[in-house]
């Protein structure tokens, strides 16, 4: 990649002996050397710049394959959230079919026994629908990216996840907005949560899981 070679020449210049017994350049060198790892050292050789994309591709990957293995919970959990209905139902149908009925007000009291087990079984069914969750991440994410996902995992939460390395103006709008200066970020329903200090807290005080299931 051309953006390669540009580094690749800048870096070079930065560390490189030429100038360095002049004192300004050296220290201009020093100095634009620490903004480089400050800012998670964009600037490298370019066999270490295609090192590190394979690197964050191979993460990204790994992410990916885990956020499909939740859609298989998640069904697991749809499957046991149906099956407490349909055991709620037959519960219901035989206290109804016990009850000696003697008039139609007994056989009226006993549908509505039937009925309200099995619409509060459905409710509580109902109640674990998810709201979205995005999490935003870049190419200097991978630390605690791999931590926000496995605290996501635990909570039985699904994801989706979006690379804004090359999408300058998404990822400026995502700092502004989830209050941070470095990614990954969390968002639920549009609404920042945080990095993964913030997740691994709202995860702890159970504010995490309200806001993704409800209440």
């Amino acid at each position: 990649m051309a953006s390669d070679e540009i580094k690749d020449r800048a870096y070079r210049a930065l560390t490189s002996k030429t100038g360095n017994r002049l004192f300004p350049v050296r220290w201009a060198k020093g100095a634009l050397l620490a903004l480089n790892s400050l800012a998670g050292q964009p600037l490298l050789e370019k066999d270490e710049l295609v090192a590190r994309r394979e690197r964050d591709a191979m993460e990204r990957e790994r992410a990916k394959e885990i956020g499909k293995g939740l859609g298989t919970v998640g069904a697991a959990a749809v499957g046991l959230a149906a099956a407490k209905a349909a055991q709620a139902k037959q519960d219901a149908d035989v206290a109804a079919a016990g009850v000696k009925v003697k008039d139609a007000k007994d056989a009226k009291d006993a549908k509505d026994v039937a009925t309200a087990a099995v619409s509060a079984a459905a409710s509580a069914a109902a109640g674990r629908e998810a709201a979205p969750v995005m999490l935003y991440m870049d190419w200097n994410s991978r630390h605690d990216l791999k931590r926000i996902t496995e605290v996501l995992i635990s909570a039985g939460i699904k994801w989706q996840e979006l690379d804004v390395t090359e999408d300058e103006s998404t990822r400026a709008w995502v700092k502004a907005n989830g209050g941070v200066e470095d990614l990954p970020v969390l968002f639920v329903a549009g609404e920042a949560i945080g990095g993964y200090q913030e997740v691994a807290q709202a995860d702890v005080t159970g504010e995490l899981g309200r806001k993704v299931f409800g209440a």
